[in-house]
């Protein structure tokens, strides 16, 4: 297993005289270093020569590693350079550029690691390894690098500095190394250390570098304060009750955003840091994408405020049991509960409402602790007290390697006022690599529990897979500070990926993909078996063609009909709703990327025996006019027809039965985005983002029914449903008339009713000017416009100006817009 690093070894030697990082590779100590050459070809021919010859040159002082690389190229015109925003790896490496790049265990525990990569035009991109399998993009260095291109080729020079790294406190270091090339005219990968494909891994499986004496990070503190102003109008048009056609309301007050905050970090020693932040930054830079749920499951963001992301990894569990956006995020206060509605005479509706405080949520402070001691013990603290609401967070992570630092044993406990939560995870890799088992329980103060364990293993260099199997009880609720899809839910899948072609004819590879999963709830009741094929070819022209099948065999949706909901993954909800089988498949193929113009094509279709219908198409153009701006433009559309769609239930008080009505629905989504990146320089970057999002669907009145929970089956025009039962006084259950009379004995028809999103468009235009004026520290002034109308219908691109120009008081419609400029400035330094 170890042979084919067994000479990868590099023993470095300590300098004087710090170089000058400009790329030229002209000082003495670079000519006095050996440097390393023995490269090896990873991609496409595994395991042979190199097509370029590659060299690097290691040295340090106490206070930071220096990288030097001179990449020689016969041909210096094929060197592809690409101008892009700071770790922007899609656009600026991935296979679009020529790119070196090192990475780093410092701990040497084979499975952290830390990546710095350099482009062809100098743009830096920097990332986290954990669990020597997984990458985390949001770690963010601070280093300095420049390149140089001459007649040989291209080089590049690197200061790394020690406050980067986590390392132990022993008077020599080993660590862990890899280095890595990609020649982009050859589609070619190369690293010093480089393994046959079937083997698993990556911090695992680096080369050795020797010699690191006496040193220690440079710096005690570090600090990034930031500053931010900026002021939001609004001009809506909005109506204080959905409900009520003629509650338009008007004159709404600008909201200035003044705030400010402070980062501090404190290096306890090297291998101990303690972090401290004030109202910490909420990331107004990088919004969320726009959502429309309105399903029984919560949409999930990713964290952008800097806090949070560093140190990330090591709070990680395979059940996310500390998501942190929770802390911070709005609270929601309960409106109304089960009530008597006062539109339909008679009628109680089952339902919650629930809404965000209006209040905003600030975060008072915040710490953590993380360390790793030179015995392989790992822990983190964290804390954080928000306000007005007055929570407190408490999370408390401790991990243990074992098996030469290739696996671990872990806990994590979690608490807030209201819960506690612990946990119990591990990992393990044994026989080379070949079998990865990963497992977690977690424990409620409820003493609810939930199951996940995954077993994958390599059989051969061609085939490899996997067994997972995930667990959670009724009310086994961990949302308040973790994230959780649903509850009442256990899942059994069962996989096999398979390479059976690689470097044939025409075809680089073929990717397949056989996938079964059972899922269940608690009580045993069948909510789906999956069959699925998926397969990716790779052509030698570099275009790609993949998709798949599946099918769904027939089930039960137990969270179909909403009671209430209480954002989280538990809540009230009726009787499941038989689902019929369903088949489909998905498609894509997309062109050589790495050309000036390119594009992508997605079709899906899928349709059950009951003939509903879900069918949707995508197109990407990209096109790269020049190695610094990049264009992209994609239309996506969706479409459905189906016979049976949840519409609202409904207490009788008379017989306390309940009606649960469905009706037809046809939906059809148009999604338009363009967006353009342009860079001015590698430390100035615009960005513009524009969507156009367009939602009509048609509930035909003529198929509303009720569903009859005991026989599992739709009714049809039930008396309820026309009106004629004994409390209606002749009215049906819904009306399109504004009229309040009519409103007192009928509910709002589902094809005006807001709350549904019938007729909903949104325009959403953000742009970005940043300015990396200083190493670490950054300057930004962004401008956003958004509007959305909804209940008005627009279909196709020539309505586009009719949506812009719409301004009036219609009924059962309202008219949401906002503009906002906002600018920030950031600054970081070390003492």
């Amino acid at each position: 297993f170890h042979e084919e690093k067994k000479k990868k070894v590099f023993y470095i030697q300590a300098t004087n005289e710090a170089p000058k990082i400009d790329g030229k590779l002209n000082e003495s100590l670079w000519q006095n270093i050996e440097p390393i050459k023995d490269f090896i070809q990873e991609y496409p021919y595994n395991m042979e020569n190199p097509s370029e010859k590659t060299e690097v040159f290691i040295t340090y002082d106490k206070r930071a590693l220096y990288v030097a690389a001179k990449l020689y190229t016969d041909d210096i015109s094929t060197i592809t350079r690409k101008l892009s925003p700071r770790d922007d790896w899609y656009n600026a490496f991935d296979e679009l550029a020529d790119w070196f790049s090192i990475e780093i265990d410092s701990y040497h525990d084979h499975q952290t690691a830390y990546a710095f990569a350099v482009n062809a035009s100098g743009v830096m991109y920097d990332e986290m390894i954990f669990n020597d399998s997984d990458y985390d993009s949001d770690w963010n260095g601070i280093w300095t690098s420049e390149i140089d291109i001459d007649s040989l080729g291209w080089n590049i020079e690197m200061e790394i500095p020690f406050s980067n790294l986590p390392f132990s406190d022993k008077e020599e270091q080993i660590w862990g190394m890899n280095l890595n090339r990609f020649i982009r005219h050859n589609y070619e990968s190369v690293s010093w250390v480089v393994f046959s494909d079937e083997v698993e891994g990556i911090s695992s499986l680096y080369g050795h570098l020797f010699g690191l004496r006496d040193i220690f990070p440079p710096a005690k503190f570090e600090i990034s304060p930031y500053i931010l102003g900026g002021l939001t109008n609004y001009s809506n048009i909005e109506m204080e009750d959905i409900y009520k056609p003629k509650s338009h309301i008007l004159n709404f007050s600008n909201t200035p955003h003044p705030n400010g905050g402070l980062d501090l970090k404190y290096r306890i020693n090297s291998y101990s840091n303690m972090l401290l932040t004030v109202n910490p930054d909420f990331g107004q830079i990088e919004s969320d994408p726009s959502d429309i749920n309105l399903t029984a499951f919560e949409t999930y963001f990713s964290e952008k405020r800097p806090f949070f992301i560093k140190n990330a990894d090591f709070f990680k569990t395979p059940i996310e049991l500390f998501y942190s956006r929770r802390i911070g995020e709005r609270d929601w206060k309960e409106i109304i509960t089960t009530k008597i509605d006062t539109n339909v005479y008679g009628q109680q509706v089952l339902d919650t409402l629930y809404t965000e405080d209006e209040l905003p949520v600030k975060i008072d402070i915040a710490s953590k602790l993380t360390g790793k001691t030179a015995g392989g013990f790992s822990y983190g603290l964290l804390s954080a007290s928000t306000s007005p609401n007055n929570k407190k967070y408490i999370i408390s992570r401790f991990k243990q390697d074992l098996l030469s630092g290739n696996s671990f044993l872990g806990f994590m406990h979690t608490a807030t006022n209201e819960s506690q939560h612990i946990s119990l995870d591990g990992m393990f890799n044994i026989f080379d690599n070949r079998i990865n088992l990963e497992s977690q329980i977690i424990k409620s103060r409820k003493n609810k529990k939930g199951l996940y364990s995954n077993l994958s293993f390599i059989l051969t260099d061609k085939i490899n897979g996997w067994v997972e199997h995930s667990q959670y009880d009724s009310a086994f609720n961990i949302n308040d500070i973790g994230y959780l899809y649903r509850d009442d839910y256990s899942i059994k899948e069962f996989g096999l990926n398979l390479n059976p072609l690689k470097y044939y004819s025409f075809i680089n590879d073929l990717f397949l993909t056989i996938k079964i999963d059972e899922e269940k709830n608690s009580k045993g009741l069948d909510l789906g078996k999956t069959l699925e094929l998926n397969q990716e070819l790779k052509f030698s022209n570099q275009w790609t063609l993949s998709g798949g099948l599946y099918k769904i065999y027939k089930h039960y949706d137990d969270r179909k009909i909403i009671y209430f909901f209480e954002t989280d993954s538990t809540g009230l909800f009726g009787p499941p709703i038989y689902i019929p089988e369903v088949s489909g498949y998905y498609y894509t193929i997309s062109s050589d990327k790495h050309r000036k113009t390119s594009f992508s094509l997605s079709v899906t279709r899928a349709g059950n025996t009951r003939d509903d219908k879900e069918k949707s198409e995508y197109i990407e153009f990209i096109y790269k006019p020049n190695s610094f701006l990049t264009l992209n433009l994609s239309y996506d559309r969706y479409s459905l027809m189906k016979k049976y769609q949840w519409l609202e239930s409904f207490l009788e008080q008379d017989d306390k039965s309940i009606h649960h009505i469905f009706s037809s629905i046809k939906r059809k989504i148009d999604i338009i985005t363009l967006r353009a990146t342009g860079n001015i320089s590698r430390s100035i970057s615009v960005q513009g983002y524009m969507e156009m999002y367009f939602n009509n669907d048609f509930y035909d009145k003529n198929s509303y029914t009720e569903y009859d929970q005991y026989t599992q089956k739709y009714l049809g025009d039930t008396d309820y449903i026309l009106g004629q039962g004994s409390v209606w006084d002749g009215q049906p259950v819904y009306t399109t008339s504004s009229d309040s009379l009519d409103l007192v004995n009928s509910y709002v028809d589902p094809n005006y009713d807001l709350a549904l999103l019938p007729k909903y468009s949104n325009l959403t235009f953000n742009g970005i000017l940043k300015w990396n004026y200083k190493r670490g520290s950054n300057f930004y002034i962004v401008y956003s416009y958004n509007k959305s109308i909804n209940g008005q219908r627009y279909k196709g691109l020539n309505k586009f100006m009719d949506f812009l120009n719409y301004n009036r008081y219609d009924d059962w419609t309202e008219i949401l817009r906002n503009q906002t400029i906002m600018i920030k400035i950031d600054y970081w330094f070390e003492k």
